[in-house]
């Protein structure tokens, strides 16, 4: 086999290899939202948070007024877990939808947090592009 023959097949197989480790990671994520969605048995919202390129997911589970549960999808690349966030159950969802972020969180992270918590409320206009405030 040529050198190119090898580089085209290495590249081939990495790009496959990515497309599957991606796949695995929404599946998990995705089967640990609906998980969320069994055991609180309220509504939940999935927000994403971009911030200096990193990228945070954050799924909130609301009792209507309260965020009950939150996970957060965290880690590196495609090795991200999603992690139950505890600094954001307890915290009012129209104050998270409206920048209102208690407690210290990365910056993607609230902003992931802030778009959840809006969908939730119905403000979705108000779920892109949305600061942080502090409390």
């Amino acid at each position: 086999m040529s050198a190119w023959a090898v580089i085209i097949v290495a590249v081939a197989v990495g790009w496959v290899l990515q497309l599957g480790m991606a796949w695995r990671q929404a599946h998990r994520f995705s089967t640990a939202v609906a998980g969320l969605r069994r055991r609180t048995g309220g509504r939940v919202s999935v927000g994403m948070g971009r911030r200096r390129l990193r990228k945070a997911y954050v799924a909130l589970a609301s009792d209507g007024t309260t965020v009950t549960r939150a996970l957060v999808l965290r880690g590196v690349t495609t090795f991200a877990e999603a992690r139950e966030e505890p600094a954001l159950a307890g915290q009012r969802v129209r104050e998270l939808a409206e920048g209102r972020v208690e407690g210290e969180l990365p910056e993607a992270v609230s902003a992931a947090a802030v778009q959840a918590a809006a969908f939730l409320t119905g403000a979705r206009s108000a779920a892109v592009g949305t600061g942080r405030r502090r409390m």
